[in-house]
């Protein structure tokens, strides 16, 4: 990818975005590891115009792949008080890309025994629907007007 295609920064800056986030703890892959930058781009792009993140990368240093941990840290705190929609665009979609990753999925199942998959359908058998529960807002006349 090009730096035009990054919204004008480089790839070590998004990785070093994603460590910082999501940095690796214990058996936990750091972000940076586990996202694909063009999976972030898509979802960034939805999510955030363009202009803004170009904005809000440029509150960042340009060694800020360099940085230690808690210099990125209020690095990236900083540029969020001034633009917090890209920042929130961006908390929104490496934590949704990073907690749907399978590996990621697996550890977290390993570590608390709870199943990644959905309980539904093939979770808790639902008592079947008592029709009378609707008794009275069926009997009651529409809240909305006919529009013919």
């Amino acid at each position: 990818m090009t730096s035009d295609q990054l919204f004008g920064s480089t790839v070590a800056t998004w990785k070093a975005l994603l460590e910082t986030l999501i940095p690796e703890e214990g058996n936990l892959q750091s972000a940076a590891a586990v996202i694909s930058i063009d999976e972030l781009m898509g979802d960034l792009s939805a999510l955030s115009s363009e202009a803004k993140f170009r904005e809000f990368l440029r509150q960042l240093p340009e060694d800020f792949s360099l940085l230690d941990q808690s210099q990125r840290e209020s690095n990236l705190r900083h540029a969020g008080l001034l633009l917090p929609e890209c920042l929130n665009a961006l908390l929104n979609a490496a934590y949704t890309i990073y907690y749907s990753h399978p590996d990621i999925l697996r550890v977290i199942a390993e570590r608390t025994g709870y199943s990644p998959t959905p309980p539904q359908p093939n979770g808790y058998a639902l008592a079947p629907f008592d029709e009378r529960m609707l008794y009275k807002s069926i009997q009651r006349a529409p809240m909305w007007r006919d529009p013919h």
